[in-house]
């Protein structure tokens, strides 16, 4: 998924929904925008876990020579980190998608701020610095970036070319943790009446092909459209996600 897509989706997603039905009799759902009251100890338990996660990469990133592999760490920190504001939300019964896209972001700030207690950790050895005032290990981070022997292909990586690394693995942990909470919250409908989440089945009707489009351009230029008359209906064309709860279906 590409920048543009997730701030499109970003967008649609915080945005007033007012979707129309397309066919008769169909029923779209739409969040409400609720939290339960267990929103706010639920994120709390997620930040909680993802300190572990977030030592455990910074480990990883500090004895790891290859760079590339601690990309691919990067993005499954941002990962596991939006999977876990997801589940709490969930947990939580949180309806609330702007809730859901604040707690990834600062879910992501907190497994950066860990990494960097970490490894700041990591590197004073013996010494056994535990430094947590943000002022300080900005500073640290800034001696590190100019005395860094870091090299790639030969290429000595230091000053702001490394702090913009650095920069760009918080985009990415932030990134990765936005992209996969929305998006796996977006899949959920709650049923306000039974008070859960309801079951998701994905359906997928039968698609048909187009065997000879210069021959239906040429029909459609004519005003025949038997062949679109002989195709199945919308509804059963397409794969729409059906939700069930109490007793009831809808399908969006």
């Amino acid at each position: 998924m590409s920048f543009l897509s997730l701030s499109n989706y970003v967008w649609s997603a915080l945005r007033p929904t007012t979707i129309e039905p397309k066919y008769q009799g169909e029923a779209f759902y739409k969040p409400s925008g609720a939290m339960g009251p267990l929103a706010l100890p639920a994120l709390a338990l997620a930040l909680v876990a993802t300190v572990p996660i977030a030592a455990a990469y910074a480990v990883f990133a500090v004895s790891n020579p290859l760079v590339y592999f601690t990309v691919v760490g990067t993005a499954f920190l941002g990962v596991a980190t939006g999977w876990l504001v997801y589940h709490a939300a969930k947990l939580a019964k949180v309806r609330n998608r702007i809730f859901v896209l604040g707690a990834a972001l600062l879910a992501a700030l907190v497994a950066d701020y860990a990494n960097w207690v970490t490894a700041i950790f990591v590197w004073a050895g013996e010494e056994q610095w535990i430094v947590l005032n943000p002022i300080e290990i900005l500073q640290i981070v800034n001696l590190v970036a100019r005395d860094s022997s870091m090299t790639i292909n030969g290429i000595p990586i230091k000053g702001v070319v490394l702090q913009l690394f650095w920069a760009t693995e918080l985009v990415i942990i932030a990134y990765a943790a936005v992209n996969t909470a929305l998006l796996k919250h977006g899949r959920l409908a709650f049923c306000e009446k039974s008070g859960t989440w309801a079951t998701v089945k994905e359906e997928f009707g039968p698609f048909v092909g187009v065997l000879d489009p210069a021959k239906l351009r040429e029909q459609a230029g004519r005003g025949d459209f038997s062949t679109c008359a002989a195709w199945p209906s919308p509804t059963g064309s397409v794969a729409r996600p059906s939700y069930t709860a109490a007793g009831r279906t809808r399908t969006s």
